[in-house]
């Protein structure tokens, strides 16, 4: 989904429900197409950024919800406001992070272990969608020139009943 489609709807998130249920709802209310794609992940060792910072204290919704609570009382929801209140969550390294990836297009790589210690990141040749691949290494048309990126290949030596979720 483009970025431009979804802010369109962002006036609709409430503070206290989910963004991808509300961005969803939003979505298919108003005669887009939603592709559900139902996938297997690995059980998750630790979290996001901010609920490490914040030792277990915060989260994304959280930080999200004052946000919106700020906006509804009249305070600006910019992009200095978001910038400010990631910076105060996780540290000053946030609006470089955050702006390299947004603003300049700079890759998210994740770390290895990121998925839980089931999968581990390998580098791989990948050919984009866009560019008529699947995203994955080795796909797409023989002309497509494939870019430079990431794969997460499963560790054999963590058993199954570490990586699955019930």
């Amino acid at each position: 989904m483009r970025r431009a489609t979804i802010l369109r709807y962002m006036h609709l998130c409430p503070s206290g429900f989910s963004f991808t249920s509300t961005i969803t709802l939003a979505l298919l209310a108003n005669g887009h197409v939603v592709v559900f794609e139902p996938i297997e992940y690995a059980k998750r060792e630790g979290d996001s950024k901010i609920r490490a910072a914040s030792h277990g204290r915060r989260n994304l919704d959280s930080l999200m919800q004052d946000l919106f609570r700020m906006r509804q009382n009249g305070g600006r929801f910019d992009h200095e406001a978001w910038v400010n209140a990631v910076t105060k969550e996780i540290g000053p390294t946030a609006r470089a992070q955050f702006e390299g990836v947004i603003l300049r297009g700079e890759t998210i790589v994740p770390a290895s272990d990121a998925f839980g210690p089931c999968f581990e990141r390998r580098a791989a040749k990948l050919t984009p969608p866009e560019r008529g691949g699947r995203g994955g290494s080795g796909s797409g048309s023989p002309e497509a020139a494939p870019i430079d990126g990431y794969e997460w290949i499963r560790v054999e030596s963590i058993p199954d009943d570490r990586c699955r979720t019930s």
